[in-house]
């Protein structure tokens, strides 16, 4: 399964399409996306464009994704080793995403009532249901 999962990330990497997390709020979904595709291409890392475009009308909500900073609560399902591998625990209560993880995702206020889109190429949109972060 893995496998094929692999094939299916490298194919739609591969046609150069972007990633876009519209409505992202406060970055929890294209994070989540960031931790995946680094899961996913961990040793060809540098190989591959992975940036995410994840915009929101919010721009309140756009400065925390920005900071990405999170409470226990908001960090506990995550796997351990995901808490381990992306971020640093700040206090007892908050966990910062780490900064090469941030440098994964573009943040942009856009309305998604507007007739032209944030990108110039074809672009896979996504909405993860979210799983803790």
């Amino acid at each position: 399964m893995q496998n094929t999962s692999k094939k299916i990330m490298e194919s739609i990497l591969r046609m150069k399409r972007e990633f876009w997390c519209a409505a992202s709020s406060t970055g929890e979904e294209p994070y989540t996306l960031a931790m995946i595709l680094h899961d996913f291409f961990e040793q060809e890392a540098g190989i591959w464009d992975k940036k995410i475009l994840a915009t929101d009308l919010s721009n309140k909500a756009l400065l925390t994704a920005m900071e990405g900073i999170y409470s226990n609560e908001e960090v506990m399902p995550l796997p351990p080793l995901w808490k381990s591998r992306y971020f640093t625990r700040l206090t007892e209560d908050e966990w910062e995403i780490r900064g090469d993880l941030k440098q994964e995702v573009i943040f942009r206020k856009f309305n998604l009532m507007e007739k032209k889109f944030p990108f110039r190429k074809k672009c896979h949109g996504c909405h993860i249901n979210r799983y803790g972060l």
